[in-house]
């Protein structure tokens, strides 16, 4: 689990003497999902004595509503018992209760629609140089021990929609950390910079946009990954926007993530990748599926599970959660369904202590004649999260096959771990180019389960590939590189 003791210091805003209470400075950036759009509940508020820049320019006690700059409507931006509202006050809440005695200030600016792609967050163009007046201007308005934190940051919607902002997106996105940590007045390169991940629900996901957020902690220092499907996956108002009880949620993820952010002061790689031994365990037909003695391997600080969840039904069947021992699993990718297709849905998660637990996963619909299980995987040495952009894969062949394959690229040393399932005649022989194999049944004569593993031995694209010795049909293949610490 992620460490909660470390130090976020950064160099004060200002060195001046101060004997009020420490003031910690965020700045929340990115698109509508930053800004937020839920309709207000009235259960919580933002802390008392927090404080953001308003809209007068000068540091007020915040409302209902964190202000994000003069690009915002009189309709979205009231600040009223109706206001829209977004993570940002669950993440206040977190940090304020771990970090008592401090007072938070918080500069809001993100604008919907915001991407690379229409220009609003390419640095040096008008609307980032607005975004970064805004934020300098209320650093230098900042309490003289202002400290500023971090960089809060979700977008990605606008550039998901264009081919080409896609295929940009990792280069566009690493240039905005980089720039914004030399251009903010008190960032550098160990500036906490968070990054939160996207909604499979949403009519703006693409897997290009959530690859680069979910990967982002193994390619920039000082970087971490907020999960929106811990402790469960995010429920969405309108088809784009996380509602209140998603944005609550999403809120203690940035938390988290920020810790993760400061944990990561290096993404070079110092050890190797050693794994125990692949699990298969058909799972009960019930909507919380519970498996009780599932082997984890020998306990470790570094211990990372990875867990791939099957399930298929004539209806389409997607995981909500998975837990090992009560620990929440963070997913990979976006979780794969289909009428009556085997989806193949990837998990992992820092869990080091026991050598067996109960798995617990829940799901959004299991029928009458639905059938699921899990795989699991111990492996020590990995860092949390894809290896890169490209460190996650997924394949479907729906009319039947004898060979499912999924591109992905790997370095020397990187741990490779591949899932497949389908409906044969009978078990298919699975020969996977991964030296580590395991193949099971899942639940009757038919359902095949198949896993593989191993530590890439070449630099750059992979293929993934199951050859099997019959039909399969209805068929997924789901592939994660895990980069070691």
């Amino acid at each position: 689990m992620f460490q909660i003791g470390l130090s976020l210091a950064q160099a004060p805003v200002s060195r001046a003497a101060s004997s009020a209470p420490d003031a910690h400075v965020f700045v929340v950036a990115g698109d509508s999902v930053a800004s937020g759009r839920a309709a207000e509940t009235d259960a919580e508020v933002f802390p008392a004595g927090a404080r953001h820049w308003a809209a007068s320019n000068a540091w007020e006690p915040v409302g209902s509503r964190l202000h994000h700059g003069p690009w915002e409507t009189g309709a979205v931006a009231r600040p009223d018992a109706s206001a829209n509202f977004g993570w940002a006050r669950a993440f206040a809440n977190a940090y304020q209760a771990a970090n008592p005695g401090v007072i938070l200030h918080l500069i809001g600016v993100a604008r919907a629609g915001a991407g690379f792609a229409n220009g609003l967050w390419t640095p040096g163009g008008a609307a980032y140089q607005a975004a970064l007046g805004r934020i300098n201007a209320a650093l230098s308005a900042a309490p003289a021990n202002a400290v500023l934190k971090g960089i809060l940051w979700h977008q990605g919607g606008a550039d998901a929609q264009d081919p080409a902002a896609r295929a940009t997106y990792e280069a566009a996105l690493t240039g905005l950390v980089a720039s914004l940590r030399a251009d903010v007045v008190g960032a550098g390169p160990s500036t906490p910079f968070v990054i939160g991940g996207h909604f499979p629900l949403s009519a703006q996901y693409h897997a290009d946009i959530q690859s680069v957020c979910q990967s982002r902690p193994n390619r920039i220092a000082h970087t971490g990954y907020a999960d929106p499907s811990t402790p469960t996956e995010a429920t969405l108002f309108d088809g784009v926007h996380p509602d209140a009880a998603a944005n609550q949620r999403l809120g203690q993820s940035y938390h988290l993530a920020l810790l993760q952010a400061a944990a990561n002061p290096s993404v070079a790689s110092t050890g190797a990748i050693t794994t125990g031994a692949i699990g298969h365990y058909p799972l009960p037909r019930a909507l919380v599926a519970t498996v009780t003695g599932v082997a984890l391997g020998s306990p470790a600080s570094d211990r990372l599970l990875v867990v791939a969840v099957t399930a298929r039904s004539d209806t389409a069947i997607r995981p909500l959660s998975v837990s090992v021992g009560g620990l929440r699993m963070t997913r990979a990718g976006a979780p794969e369904t289909g009428v009556n297709h085997c989806g193949a849905t990837l998990y992992y998660g820092r869990v080091p202590d026991g050598t067996a637990a109960t798995v617990e996963v829940a799901f959004d619909a299991l029928n009458y004649n639905g059938q699921a299980a899990i795989s699991v995987l111990p492996v020590y040495g990995a860092r949390l999260h894809p290896a890169s952009a490209k460190g996650f894969a997924i394949a479907r062949s729906d009319s039947g096959t004898t060979t499912l394959s999924a591109p992905i690229s790997a370095e020397p040393g990187e741990f490779v771990y591949a899932f497949a399932t389908g409906i044969s005649n009978a078990l298919a022989a699975a020969v996977v180019n991964l030296p580590q194999t395991l193949s099971s049944l899942a639940g009757n004569a038919k359902y095949g389960i198949y896993s593989a593993a191993g530590l890439s031995a070449t630099s750059g694209p992979m293929t993934v590939t199951f050859n099997f010795d019959m039909n399969l049909v209805r068929a997924t293949l789901a592939a994660i590189v895990l980069k070691p610490s």
